[in-house]
This record gives C-alpha cells, structure tokens and sequence, in this order.
C-alpha cells in the first residue's frame, strides 16, 4: 500500500521525483503537508528526505483513504 499512495501522490502532483528523490510540489509545501529534510549521513554522503507531516497524514487519511484500504 504504502508504493500504491506514493504513485498517488504524484500522479495527483502533490510529489515529484528529481534524480530519484521524491520533492513535494509548492503547493503542498506550502500548505504544510511535507517538509524537506537534508543533511549530511555518517559516510559524508549528503541525502535528501521528504517526511509527512501531522497536518499530511490527517490529509492523506481524509482524501485517500477509502480509495487505498485493501
């Protein structure tokens, strides 16, 4: 399920990918649904992660529920 709401989200344009790393669109920056998070790991590498926020996962709940229960 969880692939299932990520292809969702960005055939809906609320994500895109960009060399491989799932970005949320403005908007849904904006409307605090996701947040960005970049850093450097242990090895030096640095990593890009789009996490959920609370606000989201309410959303989320609300407009894809009952299209992605199983």
């Amino acid at each position: 399920p969880e692939r299932a709401l990520v292809n969702r989200l960005v055939e809906d344009k609320y994500l895109y990918r960009q060399s491989g790393v799932l970005l949320p669109y403005q908007s849904a920056h904006t409307k605090d649904l996701f947040t960005v998070k970049t850093g450097t790991a242990e090895h030096g590498h640095n990593f890009t992660q789009t996490r959920v926020t609370s606000k989201g996962i309410q959303w989320i709940a609300q407009r894809y529920a009952s299209e992605l229960m199983l």
